[in-house]
């Protein structure tokens, strides 16, 4: 992540703060969320090969 700081907001609301790592930690939809995202661009990697 070339973030310093991330602002993750469900549903218009404000529900976690920190940076990539305390997020994966303690924010459980944070870590379904970057989860994902690492999946797809796996997937994205293979299809391109």
């Amino acid at each position: 992540m070339d973030a310093d700081h991330i602002l993750f907001i469900e549903k218009g609301r404000l529900t976690g703060s920190g940076t990539h790592a305390e997020l994966l930690e303690t924010h459980p939809m944070y870590l379904e969320f970057a989860t994902q995202q690492l999946r797809l661009q796996e997937k994205e990697t293979v299809e391109l090969e």
